[in-house]
């Protein structure tokens, strides 16, 4: 049946071409090619609209992507292009068929299931003029001049907009497979480096642990050098009732002292916090003192106190602190060309100040940052691990205090600062 004049003076270019730039202007991927052929079909009074593509395997067939026959979407088939109008218009310019299609390819057998009349296609070409599929509309009416000229217009300008949306598609597409490569890279190469941190964590544990081991050892060494000191001389001086008495006394203090040692550690281990009470700096000092004479006379080390006469008790564990001055002292005199070593205490502005000084080479300005870290030593090859400093700088923050390098022109100088214990202050 023949469209009205009517209907036909109603149909111009422009209407059309707003109708279905409206109508996809805010689609993409497969809602557009629905859209496109759905308003393709709308505004150009047409009963079906199809766009479809070559298939990738053999290129004798079309698999459409979108196919409207009024007043809905259809699902989407596949036929062959030999003897239809696709395979004209795969192989030039946009095909017109205005009337008596079925005639013209009469092995279509679609056209004449569909009692189709007239035909409009146009091709769908890459940037490099490769084909890729057609879009077309197509009538159970003939078409008239005016109506197939704007129809052959709007198909050849909407090709171009599907071809932008197609190209669009499989740079999207390929970004999300690149996107599930590379998550599956990521995830494969993370797995990896969790397995390798994994080894690593393990290597490090256990190089700690020999370290550890190694520092525990330098810890206790010194009490047990006293112990031993302490039992030679009783099996000399056995029948000096007084000497058994001051050496025996002597092994059961550094005993415990070893014991105190491991029991720290294992506190540690457990970040367990130590018990204290108020003591006299002092006499932590001179005990770490006494505990040092006999190496300083060995090394040839002039070693002085210079204590303040009167000065607030701290909060603190004894054991431990005896430990922190005792590292300190020990450290200094095993500086390079040291021939004085001092300790002091002072008391200002509520903290109780410790300060250890020798006139050795002193700790270089690039050093001084690291060495209060676990197992940083310079002194590896004479035996030293790494472990006193940062002792004593966990010891030292356990009491609210700090600790801490002090400039000065030679030598090196290391300050422990303690708050005064409020109780004992108040009263």
């Amino acid at each position: 049946m023949q469209q009205s004049p009517a209907s036909e003076r109603a149909l111009d270019s422009v209407t059309v071409l707003r109708a279905v730039m409206e109508g996809t202007s805010a689609t993409s991927g497969d809602v557009f090619f629905a859209k496109l052929v759905e308003n393709l079909s709308r505004a150009l009074d047409t009963q079906f609209a199809s766009i479809g593509l070559l298939d990738d395997e053999t290129g004798e067939h079309i698999d459409t992507i979108a196919m409207w026959s009024s007043p809905e979407l259809q699902e989407n088939i596949r036929y062959e292009l030999a003897g239809t109008p696709c395979e004209n218009v795969m192989s030039q310019e946009t095909c017109l068929y205005p009337d008596h299609v079925q005639e013209a390819f009469p092995r279509d057998d679609l056209l004449r299931e569909m009692s189709i009349e007239c035909y409009v296609g146009t091709p769908l070409f890459d940037g490099e003029g490769h084909a890729l599929g057609v879009l077309n509309v197509f009538d159970t009416r003939p078409l008239s001049e005016e109506k197939a000229r704007i129809a052959t217009m709007v198909l050849e300008i909407f090709a171009s907009r599907a071809v932008t949306e197609l190209d669009r598609q499989a740079t999207h597409d390929s970004l999300l497979r690149h996107k599930a490569q590379l998550e599956e890279l990521v995830e494969e190469r993370t797995v990896a480096l969790q397995r390798s941190r994994e080894q690593l964590a393990r290597s490090e544990r256990l190089a700690s642990l020999g370290t550890l081991a190694s520092g525990i050892a330098h810890e206790i060494n010194n009490p047990l050098g006293i112990v031993q000191f302490a039992t030679e001389m009783l099996r000399a001086r056995a029948d000096e009732r007084e000497t058994v008495l001051e050496e025996s006394a002597r092994i059961l203090e550094n005993v415990g002292r070893c014991k105190q040692i491991i029991r720290n550690v294992l506190r540690f281990a457990r970040e367990e916090a130590s018990e204290k009470a108020p003591l006299d700096v002092n006499g932590s000092v001179r005990e770490a003192l006494d505990l040092l004479r006999t190496d300083a006379t060995t090394r040839s080390v002039d070693i002085s106190e210079s204590l303040a006469e009167t000065i607030p008790l701290v909060s603190g564990n004894a054991t431990e602190l005896v430990q922190v001055f005792v590292n300190l002292l020990r450290n200094a005199l095993a500086s390079r060309d040291v021939s004085k070593v001092t300790i002091e205490t002072e008391c200002e502005d509520g903290v109780v100040s410790v300060r250890v000084a020798d006139d050795g080479e002193g700790i270089p300005v690039a050093n001084r940052p690291y060495v209060f870290d676990p197992f940083y030593s310079t002194r590896h090859h004479d035996g030293g691990t790494g472990l006193g400093l940062s002792i004593c700088h966990g010891i030292v923050q356990e009491h609210r205090g700090e600790i801490e390098i002090e400039d000065r022109p030679t030598g090196c100088s290391i300050r422990v600062d303690l708050p005064i214990d409020s109780a004992s202050s108040a009263s």
